[in-house]
């Protein structure tokens, strides 16, 4: 093994040790140092047919390389490593496959992550296609792209198509552009003044919604031990998606329009009337909006800091309670259960006063006691962590409508799913980022550092967002049709 090589291998090894050694199903594997090195002695003659290239792919970041070589992981990895395995080195050919398992879900999680950044960094492109072609065919294009990928993951359910359960996945990934940022655009297109803050939240709510399915669903098929009776499972779990979904677009298909007969109120009137196709000067206009950019980089904190609590919260939980791996799943529950009544709660708090700023202020503000009230109870049980959890969710996923709501007010007359689109972009930057800080911190230093230096960037979050000049563009338009039009 070259010097570079054994480089990168350790790197690699030292940031994915505190995963690896959370991993109780290794039994007597030792210290996670010991593990890393006695598998890179297993590999060290074995690099220049198949691990090279992963290698290659980690150091250049091209997660896509990685991807199309997970095959090779499976594969051939396991037959060397399996082979490898003797009496002498105390590791039996079980604990060794199960290792090399929960190597290459690491690496496939961090390939579908990093599309998803990029696939979000795009959905400005796709609220383009939104303003231009309309938001019937941008929800039909993601309708069918989440279709054709669920049929793929239906024949993919074989131990050797993993790749196409991949390509299925992917394809289902990347649909997701088109219906992310539709909430705050649909809303304002089909609902009246005192009804499109709660229909963007209603549309939030559709997204959590999702999410909690996936944790509570999957689990409650796919729990056998067999391999027999795991593909049966998996068939009937990847089926009826593809069923369900197949029968989403049809509804789409027949009964979705593109927009009213009348518009639903006098500020979309005039929306239509200004709306610009100019994509680019649209863009523009956005970005040289002072408070719109504030709101856009407080926004993005806020955000960033949920998907790196999210992300990280089986590490972080393990970390206070060893045996927790069945906790942290349903913590994980809690939270996007609490986001989801949160989301309507929130959006029906803003209908009914539209109190834009101060509401997103507000509930930025308790984001903020939620994440110090989260490090600073770690410790003081379980059951405090389910709550204090939910707690986080309830705010942090409250804020997405109303942010998404104030953003449209402040950039009135732009099309909202542009302004929803870059605070999306946005705050998966922030994911990205504050995933990785978070990382560092946490396996150098610990939990309780790494909590409060996310809470110091929700303080300065809360800070831009108290900065923001309150324009009522859209409500204040809405106020001088009516004037006009008595």
């Amino acid at each position: 093994m070259s010097r570079k090589e054994e480089n990168i291998m350790q790197e690699y090894w030292t940031k994915r040790k505190l995963n690896i050694g959370r991993q109780n199903s290794y039994g007597s594997l030792g210290s996670t140092t010991d593990t890393s090195s006695l598998l890179r002695t297993i590999w060290s003659g074995y690099l220049p047919t198949h691990i090279q290239p992963i290698l290659a792919a980690m150091e250049d970041k091209d997660l896509d390389d990685v991807a199309e070589v997970s095959d090779s992981i499976i594969d051939s990895v396991h037959r060397h490593t399996i082979a490898s395995a003797t009496p002498n080195n105390g590791l039996t050919i079980q604990n060794l496959v199960e290792m090399v398992n929960f190597l290459t879900m690491d690496l496939n999680g961090q390939c579908y992550y990093y599309r998803r950044f990029k696939g979000r960094y795009q959905k400005t492109n796709v609220t383009r296609i939104c303003i231009l072609q309309g938001l019937r065919y941008a929800v039909i294009i993601g309708s069918i792209g989440t279709t054709l990928g669920s049929w793929i993951k239906v024949a993919a359910v074989a131990p050797d198509r993993f790749w196409v359960a991949f390509l299925g996945q992917a394809i289902v990934a990347l649909s997701q552009i088109f219906i992310l940022s539709i909430p705050a655009r649909l809303a304002a297109v089909w609902f009246g003044p005192s009804q499109v803050s709660s229909a963007c939240s209603i549309g939030v709510f559709g997204n959590q919604m999702g999410i909690a399915i996936g944790f509570l669903i999957p689990p409650m098929i796919v729990n056998s031990a067999d391999q027999a009776s795991r593909t049966h499972e998996l068939y009937i779990l990847f089926g009826s998606t593809a069923v369900i979904v197949t029968f989403v677009l049809m509804l789409i298909l027949i009964f979705f329009k593109e927009e009213p007969p009348t518009p639903p109120s006098l500020a979309q009137v005039q929306a239509k009337r200004e709306d610009s196709v100019d994509f680019v000067q649209s863009l523009k206009r956005l970005l040289s909006n002072l408070h719109y950019v504030l709101l856009l980089i407080s926004y993005g904190i806020n955000v960033g800091v949920f998907y790196a609590i999210s992300t990280l919260l089986n590490q972080i939980v393990l970390k206070y309670y060893p045996n927790g791996s069945a906790d942290a799943g349903r913590i994980g529950l809690v939270i996007v259960l609490a986001g989801m009544v949160g989301s309507v709660i929130c959006g029906y708090f803003l209908d009914k006063y539209h109190k834009f700023k101060e509401t997103n202020m507000a509930v930025y503000v308790f984001s903020l006691i939620g994440m110090v009230v989260f490090t600073f109870t770690l410790n003081s049980g379980i059951g405090v962590v389910y709550f204090t959890s939910g707690l986080l969710g309830f705010f942090m996923t409250g804020l997405m409508p109303i942010g998404f709501e104030l953003a449209a007010e402040l950039t009135f007359p732009e099309p909202e799913g542009t302004s929803a689109g870059l605070l999306n972009a946005a705050s998966q930057v922030f994911g990205i980022a504050f995933t990785n800080i978070y990382s560092v911190i946490f396996e150098n230093v610990g939990t309780t550092w790494s909590n409060i230096v996310m809470s110091i960037f929700l303080l300065l979050g809360a800070i831009l967002l108290f900065i923001v000049k309150p324009m009522y563009r859209r409500q204040n338009a809405q106020f001088d049709a009516e004037v006009i039009k008595k």
